[in-house]
């Protein structure tokens, strides 16, 4: 029941107007103070730095991962906008949106880099075994080529045309005091025009080859069978070539790594099958450096290459050294140039220990690959 106001009535509820306001008690020491409503999840909450700058690497390395020349760009950048977008996920009273997205954009463009990285892989692979190829101690065209698919007829001749024969080292990549002559070899093809000696001691086998192709072809990647009495007795593959780009109607020099080079009999006959790509200064093609200098000194050749290209070029820049006599190659040795690197116009140097082997008479070449 409401009484009505009694300034008499200590029960009254009511302070009658005009009359004073009691005094507040003090709030007791460490008691909490009354605060306004709890702020919402969001407030509070500051940019994030971190995923922003994951969200950009992100974005960055899925454009070079899709750019063919410039993937490995991509592949490096990818998993520093992952790491990045990861930490920038467990930083408090930061906001998760950018580094949500980071993650997101990390992991597609990682996956599609991957789906454009088997495709070059595959384009790549087609070309390799589009090029003409035959052995000299048996000839044989590679499987790919009896099994291209035909294609519209121009009206004229599309087949690869047969190029000149060069003299050996018509390019002036190569350096030493051997001059051979080989072999034409078959016209329009990549062909074997000498094998050399079987080196037991080493387990490879020495071969000149001449591209009788109308193109400049790198990536030369041989393989061999060796035969006796009608049975396969061993098999190998090269390690690269001498240059390592070969202009048409240009003769390349090389060697088999076989096993069992020791149990191959001397009278063996050879099958030889070649993939080769087109030259150029792609990245990671082949990259010839032009030898300046190449002398014997005691046990050693020693000298200097030059990048005489427009790209850079990244080692280590393998040097080959084969030895002849006369037109006939005899024995090889491998060294590495003192520098890994060569931008255009710089020179690198090398020696290249003998270990005693007879070498009087040589030729050799400097290769890395292109940046």
């Amino acid at each position: 029941m409401t009484h009505p106001l009694n300034p008499n009535d200590p029960g009254s509820a009511t302070t009658p107007p005009g009359a004073p306001v009691p005094p507040q008690a003090p709030t007791p020491a460490g008691a909490p103070i009354p605060q306004g409503a709890p702020p919402s999840s969001g407030a509070g909450r500051t940019r994030n730095t971190l995923g922003l700058v994951a969200l950009v690497v992100a974005v960055l390395g899925t454009v070079f991962a899709l750019v063919h020349g410039a993937m490995i760009v991509g592949w490096i950048l990818l998993p520093i906008a992952f790491v990045l977008s990861v930490v920038a996920l467990v930083q408090h009273g930061r906001s998760k949106g950018t580094a949500v997205a980071a993650l997101v954009v990390s992991i597609v463009g990682t996956v599609v880099g991957v789906v454009a990285f088997m495709g070059a892989v595959g384009d790549a692979v087609d070309d390799a075994f589009n090029t003409p190829v035959s052995g000299a101690a048996r000839s044989e065209d590679t499987a790919s080529q009896s099994a291209a698919a035909p294609q519209e007829s121009t009206g004229a001749d599309d087949s690869p045309q047969a190029a000149t024969p060069q003299p050996f080292n018509a390019s002036g990549l190569l350096g030493g005091n051997a001059t051979p002559n080989f072999p034409d070899g078959e016209a329009g093809k990549v062909s074997v025009v000498q094998v050399g000696s079987m080196l037991k001691d080493k387990g490879i086998l020495l071969f000149a080859f001449r591209n009788n192709t109308d193109a400049a072809i790198s990536h030369v990647d041989w393989s061999a069978t060796a035969r006796s009495g009608g049975s396969i007795v061993g098999s190998g593959s090269s390690q690269g070539t001498t240059p390592s780009q070969v202009r048409p109607g240009e003769v390349g020099l090389a060697y088999i790594f076989f096993d069992s080079a020791a149990t191959i009999p001397d009278d063996a006959d050879y099958d030889f099958q070649v993939s080769t790509s087109p030259a150029d200064t792609s990245f990671f093609n082949t990259a010839d450096l032009e030898v300046t200098e190449a002398n014997g000194s005691n046990d050693a050749i020693v000298g200097g290459a030059t990048n005489a290209t427009d790209a850079n070029a990244t080692g280590p820049f393998s040097v080959d050294v084969y030895c002849f006599d006369g037109d006939n190659l005899i024995d090889q040795a491998t060294g590495f140039s003192d520098q890994d690197s060569a931008a255009p116009g710089d020179a690198v140097s090398f020696s290249v220990a003998l270990y005693g082997q007879q070498c009087s008479t040589f030729a050799l070449g400097v290769s890395g690959y292109f940046q």
